[in-house]
């Protein structure tokens, strides 16, 4: 019997040795994939009647600063372009203001790029 439990005992902790060496493994996998993820966040619009202000952040969760490229457009002309680095961890929130029209409406686009990769991160547009 005392030969039963120790085989028991011997296996048990087998298997905690490998249920703790998977979850460090996966634990690790998942750390390292959100280093390559890139994240802006849907955004505030706020509408004060006279003008509205749209607010949107560019979220850098990764382990080391990235550079970001953005533009805004309204209407279809371009109207704002920048290039910002965000250090590891941070964000860049930027307000913009807008005034309305005559007719009231404007098409409000803004196109995120990490650095100079042509690929997207994000296109966001706003119909005010």
């Amino acid at each position: 019997m005392r030969k039963l439990k120790a085989v028991y005992i011997g296996l048990l902790i087998i298997v905690g040795i490998l249920f703790g060496y998977t979850s460090l493994t996966i634990t690790n996998q998942l750390a390292q994939s959100k280093e390559s993820i890139v994240l802006v966040q849907k955004n505030d619009l706020i509408d004060l009647g006279s003008r509205a202000i749209i607010q949107f952040r560019i979220i850098n969760p990764a382990g080391h600063d990235r550079d970001y490229s953005y533009k805004i457009s309204i209407d279809g002309s371009q109207v704002y372009r920048d290039r910002v680095s965000i250090p590891a961890g941070g964000y860049l929130l930027h307000p913009w203001n807008l005034y309305p029209t005559e007719d009231g409406k404007k098409e409000v686009n803004i196109i995120v790029y990490e650095g100079d990769k042509p690929d997207l991160i994000e296109n966001i547009t706003y119909y005010i």
